[in-house]
């Protein structure tokens, strides 16, 4: 089991933060859960650049943490050990990391 994402989460690209927007009508403690497809929308906070690329735009697919039986709308629910690269992860080591999920009473597979 691992801890469901809400807006709330403190979420991180390696080395700036990351917002994330979510509509879903699932919420716990008031914050709305994080969905797979917000992700797509996610605004980086990110300003790190390198020689080979500038910084972290937006996320590449998640690899793990993504719920197989929570869903809101059809959409699965991302949780608090989920694994992504970033577009950037190459160049500068960019990598989604959840540094607080702000809440402990969701938890899903």
């Amino acid at each position: 089991m691992s801890i469901a994402l809400t807006t709330s989460s403190v979420l991180t690209c390696g080395h700036a933060s990351i917002k994330v927007r979510s509509s879903s009508v699932l919420k716990v403690n008031g914050s709305p859960v994080l969905l797979q497809s917000d992700f797509t929308s996610a605004v980086f906070q990110c300003t790190t650049t390198t020689p080979t690329g500038g910084p972290c735009k937006k996320l590449a697919p998640f690899t793990a943490g993504v719920s197989k039986v929570l869903t809101v709308g059809g959409e699965a629910v991302v949780l608090a050990d989920a694994e992504a690269l970033t577009d950037a992860s190459a160049a500068n080591g960019g990598k989604f990391t959840v540094v607080d999920a702000a809440q402990t009473i969701l938890d899903a597979k």
